[in-house]
């Protein structure tokens, strides 16, 4: 097996998000799980470890708050020294047809991932701040 990454996930804590925990779990990974939810957080970081993840930390964010999504940048830098892999999950579940859906559904939705894409930017899976054509940002984002 090649050296464990260290991968952040949103949107972790149930659904797509869980299921991409698990999997990368069995790889024997590092793993930043984070979600608005705690509790459900802490439940997949438990099954992670159980599964094979070599340490899986949880962080409450929302992605809609920049703020709160470097902070998950932050976590990976404090607990793993960075990270190598950013998988951008979070994001809104649409339970009505989208011709239904108002302004303000649309605005949530954009600023979820206008926070997500805007992230590696601000924080580098080596802990820099130099910003260059080959940083631009990606939904999943693969360290050099």
């Amino acid at each position: 097996m090649s050296s464990p990454k260290t991968i952040v996930i949103t949107g972790a804590s149930a659904g797509i998000g869980a299921a991409i925990a698990h999997r990368l779990a069995q790889g024997g990974h590092n793993l930043v799980l984070a979600a608005r939810g705690l509790e459900d957080l802490r439940r997949v970081s438990t099954e992670c470890e159980a599964a094979g993840a070599v340490r899986a930390v949880a962080v409450t964010a929302d992605v809609r708050d920049r703020e709160q999504v470097v902070a998950v940048a932050a976590a990976a830098i404090d607990a793993f020294g960075g990270f190598d892999v950013w998988i951008n999950n979070a994001g809104r579940g649409i339970d009505k047809s989208v011709l239904d859906l108002s302004g303000d559904d649309f605005d949530e939705i954009r600023l979820a991932a206008r926070e997500a894409m805007t992230l590696q930017p601000t924080a580098k899976p080596d802990g820099s701040d130099k910003k260059d054509d080959a940083d631009r940002p990606t939904l999943i984002r693969k360290s050099k």
